[in-house]
């Protein structure tokens, strides 16, 4: 027969409650893990890439006579799901 000491017993009643801490904390950490993906997961996947367009194809200013400067504003607007980032912007 074998002879134990105090300190090489294993208190069972001990066990299940550091195993269900352990099993609890990896549970939170699939459970967060798998809702951040189904949060963040739509927002790269199937969004459109960024799209410039015009807000009107074509500006007619008429007939004009000469002299008299002539000014119109043209408006872009975003036809993606992405922000467009509009950058070095140049006249020609």
């Amino acid at each position: 027969m074998v002879s134990q000491s105090a300190s090489d017993e294993y208190d069972e009643s001990i066990a299940p409650a550091g195993n269900a801490l352990c099993c609890f904390n990896g549970l939170m950490k699939t459970v967060l893990s798998v809702f951040l993906f189904i949060i963040i997961a739509p927002l790269f996947a199937g969004a459109a890439p960024p799209k410039i367009l015009p807000t009107e194809d074509v500006h007619d200013f008429g007939r004009v006579a000469a002299g008299p400067v002539l000014e119109h504003i043209f408006s872009f607007r975003n036809g993606g799901g992405q922000i467009l980032i509009i950058r070095k912007v140049a006249s020609t």
